[in-house]
This record gives C-alpha cells, sequence and structure tokens, in this order.
C-alpha cells in the first residue's frame, strides 16, 4: 500500500486558494482587488504548472497513460466545455455554439496539459529541454498569428514551467522540502515582499502580462520590450514556484484536502463563477471591505469542493468509466507494441499513481494513494 506525502498536496492546497481567489475577485473593480490579483496571476499559474509537471514527470506513453489522456484530459474538456458554452447561452440568450477549438474560461489548462504530455517523447530526446522551452516561450510570441486556438499561447508560454516540474527528481524535492525554518521566512518575505511591489506598480503593469498567453503584438507590446517583459514574467513565476515550495506546509494539514481535491475545486468553481465575470453589479462594489469578503467567499467556497463527496461525484460526472472504456482499447494498444508502463523512481508516489485504472495525467489532484492496478 502506497501513502501520499502531503507535502505536494499542501502546495497544491495554497494554489488552488489562490486560483478560486483570482477568479472571485476578477468580476471586481476596486484598487485592492486589482493589486491582489495582480500578485496572485505574477506565480500561480506558473507554480500549479510546475507542480503538475513534476507529478505526471514519468509519462513515457504506455497504453493505460495514453488512454488517460482520453479519459482524464479529452473527455472532461468536451463535457465541461459544452456546459460553460450553455451558461454563456443562457446568460446571453442566444444558441449554445460549440468552439471546442477555443477553450473556455480555465478549461485551457486541460489542453495545455493533454499537448504537453503528447509533447514529452519529442522533449526527452532533447540534450537541454529547459532551455529549449524558454528559448521557445520567448520567441514564439514574434509570430504574429498566435492566439489562443487550443490555448497554444499559453502552451508554449508555460511549457518551461512543465518542464521545469517533468525534469525535477525526488532528490530535488526532497531538499527543498527539508530547508529550515529559516528559508520558510525567506519564501513568505519574498511572497509578501512581491505583494508590496504589485501595490506599487499596479498601475504601470498588465495583468495579461502574466497570462503568457498569444503574440506580443495582441498585447500591444513591439518586439524588444514584449521578449523583455516575457522573460521577466518567466523569471517571476519561477521566484514565486520556489517560494510557495519553501512556505507550503510540511505534514498534514488542511491544505492537505485542497490539494488531494483539487481537481474537483477547479472544475466546479470555474462553473460557478463564469456567471459573475460580466456582472456589472460587482464592479460597482466599493471599500477596503470587499477584498475581505471576496477572501472569504473563496475560501468557503474552495472548503466545500475540497469535500471528499464533492470530488468523488464530480470525477464520476466528468470522468465517467464507461465513457472510457468505450472510447479506448488499451489491449489493442499493447499489442500494437507501446511502451511498457513507467517504472516507479524513488520514494514519491506522486509520479505515477492511478486513477480508476489510469495513471496520473498531471491534472491536480489526478492520483490516488493505492498502488497501481
Amino acid at each position: 500500500m502506497t501513502t501520499r506525502d502531503p507535502y505536494l498536496d499542501n502546495a497544491r492546497g495554497l494554489l488552488i486558494g489562490l486560483v478560486v481567489l483570482g477568479h472571485v475577485l476578477t468580476p471586481l473593480a476596486t484598487r485592492e482587488t486589482d493589486v491582489l490579483n495582480l500578485w496572485i496571476y505574477s506565480f500561480h499559474m506558473a507554480a500549479f504548472v510546475t507542480v503538475s509537471g513534476y507529478v505526471a514527470r514519468s509519462w513515457v506513453g504506455s497504453p493505460r497513460q495514453a488512454a488517460a489522456i482520453v479519459t482524464s484530459l479529452v473527455v472532461p474538456y468536451v463535457l465541461l466545455d459544452l456546459a460553460h458554452e450553455a451558461i454563456a447561452s443562457v446568460q446571453d440568450g442566444t444558441a449554445i455554439r460549440v468552439t471546442l477549438l477555443t477553450p473556455a474560461f480555465t478549461l485551457w489548462f486541460l489542453v495545455a496539459l493533454a499537448l504537453w504530455r503528447l509533447a514529452t517523447p519529442v522533449l526527452r530526446v532533447l540534450r537541454h529541454p529547459l532551455a529549449f522551452a524558454v528559448v521557445l516561450s520567448l520567441v514564439l510570441p514574434f509570430e504574429r498569428a498566435l492566439d489562443s486556438t487550443l490555448s497554444l499561447g499559453r502552451v508554449v508560454g508555460f511549457l518551461p514551467f512543465y518542464v521545469l516540474g517533468a525534469c525535477a527528481t525526488p532528490e530535488t524535492l526532497a531538499r527543498v522540502r527539508g530547508l529550515g525554518r529559516r528559508w520558510r521566512l525567506v519564501g513568505g518575505a519574498y511572497l509578501v515582499a512581491l505583494l508590496v511591489v504589485c501595490v506599487v506598480v499596479e498601475d504601470r503593469v498588465h495583468r495579461g502580462w502574466f497570462f503568457l498567453d498569444g503574440s506580443y503584438r495582441e498585447l500591444e507590446l513591439d518586439p524588444v520590450p514584449g521578449l523583455v517583459i516575457r522573460a521577466l514574467a518567466l523569471a517571476g513565476g519561477l521566484f514565486g514556484t520556489v517560494a510557495i515550495l519553501l512556505v507550503a506546509p510540511r505534514g498534514d494539514s488542511w491544505l492537505t484536502r485542497w490539494g488531494r481535491n483539487s481537481l474537483a475545486i477547479y472544475i466546479v468553481h470555474a462553473l460557478l463563477v463564469r456567471p459573475f465575470l460580466g456582472s456589472g453589479t460587482l464592479k460597482a462594489l466599493e471599500g477596503p471591505w470587499v477584498v475581505a469578503a471576496a477572501v472569504g467567499v473563496a475560501a468557503v467556497l474552495t472548503a466545500i469542493l475540497a469535500l471528499d463527496p464533492v470530488a468523488r461525484g464530480v470525477d464520476a460526472l466528468v470522468r465517467p468509466a464507461w465513457l472510457g472504456r468505450l472510447l479506448t482499447d488499451r489491449e489493442a494498444a499493447a499489442r500494437r507494441g507501446a511502451p511498457a508502463d513507467a517504472p516507479r523512481s524513488g520514494t514519491e508516489v506522486h509520479s505515477a499513481e492511478v486513477r480508476s485504472g489510469t495513471e496520473a495525467t498531471g491534472v491536480p489532484g489526478d492520483e490516488q494513494s493505492r498502488p497501481a492496478q
């Protein structure tokens, strides 16, 4: 029987809480909420992608892993994209549109994970995959046609963080986890100092720079300034990722459940927040209490969605086992000589755990504390 290490779950718990808070803050329009949102977006998705890359670092294209792309990423993406479009249809009073090539709201992450997974064999043969990913993230936005189609802008933009996580070893993570209280204080001090910087520069920094999406032209940036800003965004994401790993609790905590069930939180909160994104009523709210109220709403919402019964229900709805069996044929894949299942390395159990008979895909919370079936 394998056991989960709560450390990564705690880090993901912190990050999924920030994801929810960022989306709760989005419909608001006070300076305080703008500052807090700028702070969150300057590092939280970079850290999230890094952790997800580490979780699925042993992906080798085995039959079960290939099937998991369909059952854990493609199927949920299609179902949830239709759900988002249904919500938009009700709001706008228009017919439902099928826009699978342009992911709705948060669903870009599922598409990106699928594409990163498919690119993993190519990345493995590179001598310096991280350097390659950084160069690609910096150079490809010069292409003016780069946009949100299949989330390609973000797939390329956040690729360095996925590669960083995928290249990390259990020994590297153990060294970070083993750093003492002094380093944890350094991580916390960095995050506080970053918030202070955001207070100072909020009116001069565009939050969209940290989305790592689209071309420099789309961001209304000339090539050279765009390159510099992208490089600074990558550096900020790296420092923020390290800071989160430093401050994350090492043992079981209330964050552990948030991290363990982060996929359900990620999926459901987006559906609940989506109707409020275009609300003019919320934009009219003012006063310092708005931030406190947003933090409270985000915390309560995250805590409710993190409950195990909620997570199991969400999993049954968006990743139905019967549909996965209908769409995949693992026996046929094995007969065609697909790679064998990846061996486990080190003592970490996050890299190749099983969910409903499929190996981890890197989706937040997409691994179970039980041995491979």
